[in-house]
């Protein structure tokens, strides 16, 4: 029973200051819900929750510490 992680460094290329790091805990047993921590560059700790529909999309939302949330679909091509 492992518990795979993987990690994420994002840039934003508009503005070159701004970065999100997050990390993604994804247990077997979960059938493809995952555990989302992260960090970015206003000094935020992100937290969510995320969910593997397919091999190619992704659905997630992540609160920070102010309260804001977001709500995201990725789609690999």
């Amino acid at each position: 029973l492992g518990i795979p992680f993987e990690t994420s460094l994002e840039l934003d290329l508009a503005n070159e200051n701004a970065y999100w790091l997050r990390g993604v805990f994804t247990p077997d047993f979960a059938k493809g819900a995952s555990i989302l921590m992260g960090y970015n560059s206003d000094d935020e700790v992100l937290y969510g929750v995320g969910y593997k529909c397919s091999d190619k999309c992704f659905l997630s939302t992540e609160l920070s510490a102010e309260g804001d949330t977001s709500f995201r679909i990725s789609y690999s091509f």
